[in-house]
């Protein structure tokens, strides 16, 4: 075997190289050990994060089988980390369940993808006494390797659905009292309509008959009891209607608005020939799923209150017109009259609340909480944008695909 001389001057310039390489691999194993200790301080802070969570934070491996579980979930289901890690997901999976998981799970290792991923579920999870909870969680994935691992967050919302469960037994006992209300408001607007008839009969029969007999006195006092009658009539009769307007009358169907706006516009014949208001409609309208008799009273008490409002206007003008929304159909009635204070744009939704340029003789209050109210059980809302002297237009939606949600 033959060994390569070396001069001294070569000795010495591999001795510097292996110098070097140690060197190097020094430096190496230094940014090595740097490395290890980063990554170990950022698993115990993760680590120290995922225990102080009060929701449950689970990881399951390619398995299905538990690699992580923290205090919340512990605290969710019962089991301790002892108790849980390296056992199969399905223990805290309801059994009519698991089939469908594991299809999922086998489908998500595929690719690491799936339906349920970057959305929070409400589902019912198991705890170890085997009584159901429910939970809401949400599932995020990532890769290790060649394998896909889901980690959960999942947080306990029995409180809530309690909660959710008071409200809808609340909801169902205000419907029902709301039901009682409107019949009882039906029953005694209708019983009272036989005294009130009495009063009004014998009324005009004494002005009629013995008007030339009573001195003056007596006679403005007969008229006031006849007046009287007549807005108790008036009030009565809107009470009625008020009773009525959230329940079906079996016809609702699609109808064009523009019949309607037309027919409700001739009740006001009269009065819009009297005060020479000049009324302008879009040249069409929509045909709308509706109760068509429900509609026209609305439409009956927004150009009645038009007309109301028109006070000493010289060129009084009314505009019925629609626009077609993304989802709804916006109609108005807008007029150039006396407009409404911006404190009463609220309160003249409410029953028996008018506007405070309205006297008693002219109204009864209930005309735009009936229409508030008809809007409302198709579906749609109802509001009004007016300054003081400058008029006032009323707005009301109507759902295109509308689901009929009124009570009967």
């Amino acid at each position: 075997m033959k060994y390569e001389h070396k001069t001294k001057e070569q000795l010495i310039n591999d001795l510097a190289k292996l110098h070097q390489k140690i060197a190097e691999l020094k430096v190496v194993q230094a940014e090595q050990k740097r490395a290890e200790e980063a990554l170990r301080e950022s698993e115990e802070r993760y680590r120290e994060l995922v225990n102080t969570f009060v929701d449950g934070v689970v990881s399951i491996n390619h398995k299905i089988r538990i690699t992580l579980w923290n205090p919340g979930a512990e605290k969710i289901f019962g089991y301790t980390k002892e108790e849980i890690l390296g056992h199969s997901m399905m223990k805290i999976v309801p059994e009519t369940k698991r089939d469908a998981m594991e299809k999922g799970f086998a489908e998500f290792q595929k690719d690491g993808s799936g339906p349920v991923l970057g959305e929070a579920l409400e589902v019912e999870g198991v705890r170890k006494d085997g009584t159901g909870i429910p939970i809401e969680l949400s599932i995020s994935a990532r890769k290790i390797g060649e394998k896909y691992i889901a980690t959960a967050v999942i947080r306990n919302i029995t409180k809530r659905k309690q909660m959710e469960e008071q409200l809808r037994k609340t909801m169902e006992e205000l419907k029902i009292k709301n039901q009682e209300l409107d019949d009882y408001t039906y029953t005694v607007s209708h019983d009272l309509k036989a005294p009130l008839i009495t009063i009004q009969g014998f009324s005009e029969m004494l002005y009629k008959k013995y008007k030339d007999k009573m001195d003056k006195k007596m006679v403005e006092h007969l008229k006031r009891i006849c007046h009287a009658s007549e807005r108790l009539e008036r009030l009565i009769s809107d009470l009625l209607k008020l009773s009525r307007a959230g329940k079906k009358t079996g016809k609702n169907k699609n109808e064009n608005i523009k019949p309607i706006v037309e027919i409700s516009l001739s009740h006001f014949e009269s009065s819009i020939k009297e005060k020479h208001i000049n009324v302008k409609l879009t040249p069409e309208f929509p045909t709308v799923h509706c109760d068509i008799s429900r509609i026209m009273q609305v439409f009956d008490n927004l150009i009645g209150n038009a007309i109301k409002y028109t006070g000493s206007q010289k060129k009084p003008e009314i505009q019925i017109g629609w626009n077609k929304q993304k989802e709804y159909y916006k109609f108005w009635v807008a007029d150039n009259g006396m407009g409404i204070k911006e404190e009463d744009k609220e309160r003249i939704f409410n029953v028996f609340s008018q506007g405070s340029a309205v006297t008693p003789e002219e109204g009864t209050g209930i005309g735009l909480s009936l229409a508030k109210k008809v809007i409302e059980s198709h579906g749609g809302e109802i509001w009004v944008e007016s300054k003081l002297g400058d008029g006032a237009t009323f707005y009301f939606t109507i759902p295109i695909k509308i689901s009929f949600t009124q009570n009967g």
